[in-house]
């Protein structure tokens, strides 16, 4: 099964995304990735993976 989890970064800040692989076939690993302001984008979580944060991040100086 496959979740879909919108990240709506609407409100002009960046948001970043913490992923847990949990996949038996691969090492476990936590990757993070920036949905940039004013910005919707998708993740797909599937076989053990888990979101394991969503942080607004502060506008760059």
């Amino acid at each position: 099964m496959t979740t879909k989890v919108t990240i709506d970064a609407h409100a002009g800040w960046p948001v970043l995304v913490t992923i847990k692989n949990g996949e038996p076939a691969y090492p476990k690993s936590v990757s993070t990735e920036t949905v940039e302001a004013n910005t919707v984008r998708d993740f797909y979580i599937h076989s053990g993976m888990q979101i394991v944060g969503i942080e607004e991040q502060p506008w760059p100086e």
